[in-house]
C-alpha cells in the first residue's frame, strides 16, 4: 500500500493506493493555513491514520 499527500492552500487531501493503483481509501479536510505548520502537519498525520484503518 502507498500513502500520497496533496497539500494544497485550502484542502490537505490523502488517499491510500494499493500496489495495482488501486484507490483504497480517501478523506480531506481544510488546511486552514494560518494555524502554523505544526498543527498542518498533525493533520496530515491524522489524515494518513484514517485511510489505512
Amino acid at each position: 500500500m502507498y500513502i500520497g499527500i496533496d497539500l494544497g492552500g485550502t484542502n490537505i487531501a490523502v488517499g491510500a493506493v494499493s500496489d495495482g493503483g488501486e484507490i483504497l481509501a480517501k478523506a480531506s479536510m481544510p488546511t486552514l493555513s494560518g494555524r502554523g505548520y505544526k498543527k498542518i502537519v498533525k493533520d496530515m498525520a491524522l489524515l494518513c491514520e484514517k485511510v489505512t484503518e
